[in-house]
């Protein structure tokens, strides 16, 4: 394990719960906002970083307006936050065909996918699980190469993180559906002078 501080430490937040109309569909690539329980996710994730007295040198965001308003929603309780670098790589899985259609409905048609879990079902005209994993580690790689010394707030999305955590953790692709990250939670990754660290999966007391 590493001993010395971390040149930078990087801080993966889900966004907040979507609008009750898309619960139990579909939803990579279309762009819900948040419900209200969502805003109180994030307006306690802001609190709990609050508490930390935690200011970031620089923030990363999805391009999917339920990590905008997250982020906006962060703001109006205190958080520190600097205009975030819109990423598109840092989307949600294209789930192509599937998109906003109800979970069973999808997985009956598909069931030979059942397999690889339903959120990295593989129809037509979305992204490939590989695809959708080359595509993530661009953006993480940009993320790490722009990134300043200190502390970075990604706002992004529950397959993203699991696609950088498994990558840092050399997982087969197959392990994602079993990595769960809540909405708003917090996942810590700490990068030393030639290493990288876990130091938290889906870290949730502050919504508890």
């Amino acid at each position: 394990m590493p001993t010395a501080a971390p040149l930078k430490t990087y801080y993966l937040a889900r966004h907040g719960q979507v609008e009750e109309a898309f619960h139990g569909i579909f939803y990579g690539w279309l762009d819900p906002g948040l419900s209200d329980l969502g805003h109180q996710q994030a307006g306690r994730l802001a609190h709990h970083l609050n508490t930390l007295e935690l200011a970031f040198d620089a923030c990363y965001s999805s391009d999917l307006q339920r990590c905008h308003h997250s982020l906006q929603t962060m703001a109006l309780h205190g958080a520190r936050l600097p205009d975030p670098l819109v990423l598109p790589g840092l989307r949600e899985k294209n789930m192509g065909k599937a998109e906003g259609l109800p979970f069973h409905q999808v997985l009956q048609q598909y069931p030979h996918l059942h397999p690889k879990g339903r959120n990295w079902l593989e129809v037509e005209e979305g992204e490939s699980l590989a695809q959708f994993t080359r595509r993530v580690q661009t953006a993480w790689e940009e993320v790490r190469r722009s990134a300043p010394a200190g502390n970075s707030l990604i706002m992004c999305h529950g397959g993203v993180i699991r696609v950088v955590v498994a990558h840092l953790l050399h997982c087969p692709l197959r392990a994602l559906s079993h990595m769960r990250v809540d909405h708003c939670s917090l996942t810590i990754i700490e990068e030393y002078e030639d290493s990288l660290a876990l130091r938290s999966l889906n870290r949730q007391i502050h919504l508890s």
